[in-house]
């Protein structure tokens, strides 16, 4: 029997998967028996399933004595876009996670970003207010691994 860890996690609205938060990310770290925010909260979270946004709140964040990841299976982990609003005149960068497996290329998440069609305001002050506009040319990736 694999010892337990404890682990912190949020769940995804709109599909309901619990999501491991990896120990050190934007989002925060794991110091001895709590998980320290690093100020990027409340997040944007790409739901894959759904292909659906939603906001998530630091106080969404559990923690759980779990199992480890099994590291024989495909792990799913924690992605980062970084995207800039593709509206005329706006450009304003903005985090985006979600969680999918480690082997997944960084084209299939910008697509299946770029295919969301209920997207956020975009947080930019501009008027007229419009929502955020993506264009997969315009994001970086990047993975955090478990």
């Amino acid at each position: 029997m694999a010892e337990l860890q404890q682990l912190y996690w949020f769940r995804c609205s709109p599909c309901g998967s619990r999501i491991v938060l990896p120990r050190q990310s934007p989002l925060g770290i794991y110091e001895t028996l709590e998980y320290r925010d690093m100020g990027a909260w409340p997040i944007t979270l790409l739901c894959i399933d759904f292909v659906q946004l939603c906001e998530r709140s630091f106080d969404t964040v559990q923690d759980d004595y779990l199992p480890p990841p099994d590291q024989s299976v495909e792990l799913a982990v924690l992605w980062e876009i970084t995207c800039e609003c593709a509206q005329q005149n706006c450009g304003l960068l903005r985090a985006i996670y979600t969680y999918w497996p480690a082997s997944t290329s960084d084209t299939e998440i910008r697509q299946r970003l770029a295919q969301v069609e209920r997207t956020l305001p975009c947080a930019a002050h501009h008027v007229p207010m419009h929502d955020l506009k993506f264009d997969a040319e315009r994001m970086m990736v990047r993975r955090f691994h478990w």
